[in-house]
């Protein structure tokens, strides 16, 4: 057995690692008696790893005399890889692993989408990183990664209106590019003169199907088109099973990002941003930890109940809710119909499911949410309506409450899609309507204020 795996690594182990091994693999295998039976046996010869009771044959008659070879090499190779996991255990609690375990538990955190525990794990992790030393070649690449985990993340700054991380991993890589290039120029250099070997290197295919992959990405945002889009998306379906997570969530949001401008130009039908979303989903690369946050779930449905693909909503919304990650799981529901019915101009429908729905829930999203339907559902039941300056104010006030807790966008959107309401309740000339529409740079409901202002007859 002398030149098995197992007793080449356990031969370099100090005294202290054998008993610190042995406690490991004791917790690891409380139902695994073989495999514990096996190590407690190596255990007892550690002092004389040469010893004859170590021949193959003999250990295993004495562990397992009723397994088959098979089976006795698998015990074996289920030691080696416990053995491997103590090495990197106790590799990891070492001292100068710092960094490490912290960069480990920050994409831990955020792979379970617990974004408060990653965004303190990302503030630790560049404390970590400023107790190495400072002068080592891959000093930016950890940067980089820091700054690009707090850039782009379901908790990111990308979705904050802060873009100070990208930059900073802008800098990171150019840096780390600059380095590096210099390095690996200097070993060139030397090498050419020692061994005469070439100064040029292949570019693995790998890289050039990332690079490529790049390419039609940045073309779709220069030059955004139907033929950059096409080309993209047949990136994507080819390639899809081959990409990093992170790479096909990227191309999924920006081919999702052109059909939706598409669509609101009135280029392009919803079906295929339905198509898209619902790829995301199939595949999971809409999913976070295998959950879906109730935001994105709500935008989904926003754009499938409006598809011809799509007519009932049960089996779309109870096969996805499932997968939705929140306290308020019963209101996400009632909103996703809500939203179902308000694409189907059911307004009634929508109205019932909203007064089904707390309003006044802790989540701010549904809250406001349930205000958007609300108020338009009422105006296309009711152009004329008594109670229309008490609905908008009460809107507006809970929207400037809550102002600091809703992004931008949303929040200006909002407030735009109430005052839109507002003036058409109030009779305002049609022509100021779609002049209000045009100018306002984000608007909640668009394609509902279009489709109802084509319609506009003041009362």
């Amino acid at each position: 057995m002398r030149n098995k795996q197992i007793l080449i690594i356990l031969s370099s182990f100090e005294e202290s690692e054998w008993r610190a091994c042995h406690k490991y693999i004791l917790f690891c295998n409380k139902q695994q008696s073989k495999i514990l039976d096996l190590f407690e046996y190596l255990f007892k010869y550690r002092k004389q790893l040469d010893s004859p009771k170590l021949q193959l044959r003999k250990i295993q008659n004495k562990i397992a005399p009723k397994a088959s070879d098979k089976a006795f090499l698998n015990i074996m190779a289920d030691l080696v890889r416990d053995v491997e996991y103590f090495l990197i255990h106790q590799e990891l609690l070492s001292k100068n692993r710092g960094y490490d375990r912290t960069k480990i538990l920050a994409d831990i955190y955020k792979s379970k989408g617990l974004y408060d525990r990653f965004r303190a794990k990302t503030r630790q992790l560049k404390l970590e990183i400023e107790k190495l030393p400072p002068i080592d070649l891959f000093e930016d690449l950890r940067y980089l990664e820091l700054y690009h985990s707090t850039y782009f993340s379901e908790a990111g700054q990308k979705y904050s209106g802060q873009v100070g991380s990208l930059g900073l991993a802008k800098n990171a890589i150019e840096s780390l590019y600059q380095k590096l290039t210099t390095f690996y120029h200097i070993e060139e250099t030397n090498n050419r003169k020692l061994f005469k070997i070439a100064s040029k290197t292949k570019a693995t295919n790998q890289l050039n199907k990332t690079t490529d992959l790049l390419d039609h990405l940045l073309a779709l945002v220069k030059t955004p088109n139907n033929k950059s889009y096409q080309k993209l998306r047949s990136k994507l379906a080819n390639d899809l099973n081959h990409m990093s997570k992170e790479l096909s969530e990227a191309l999924l949001i920006y081919l999702i990002n052109y059909c939706l401008n598409e669509f609101k130009s009135g280029r392009s039908s919803v079906d295929e941003l339905a198509f898209l979303y619902n790829l995301g989903l199939s595949k999971g690369i809409l999913l976070h930890g295998g959950k879906l946050s109730d935001n994105r779930f709500l935008t989904i449905i926003e754009i499938v109940s409006k598809s011809k693909d799509y007519n009932s909503p049960d089996d779309f919304i109870q096969k996805w809710l499932v997968e939705v990650e929140s306290k308020e799981i019963q209101s996400v529901e009632n909103m996703a119909y809500a939203h179902w019915h308000f694409s189907k101009k059911e307004y009634r429908s929508a109205l019932e499911k909203i007064n089904l729905s707390e309003t006044r829930v802790v989540n701010i999203n549904l809250s406001i949410r349930a205000r958007w339907i609300k108020v338009c559902s009422l105006y296309s039941l009711y152009p004329s309506y008594d109670n229309s300056k008490e609905i908008i104010s009460s809107a507006k006030i809970f929207l400037k409450r809550h102002e600091n807790e809703i992004g931008q966008v949303t929040y200006e959107g909002s407030l735009n899609l109430f005052e839109l309401v507002s003036m058409m309740w109030n009779n305002e000339e049609q022509k100021e309507l779609v002049k209000f529409v045009k100018n306002s740079k984000y608007l909640i409901f668009r394609t509902w204020a279009n489709e109802t202002l084509q319609s506009f007859n003041p009362k």
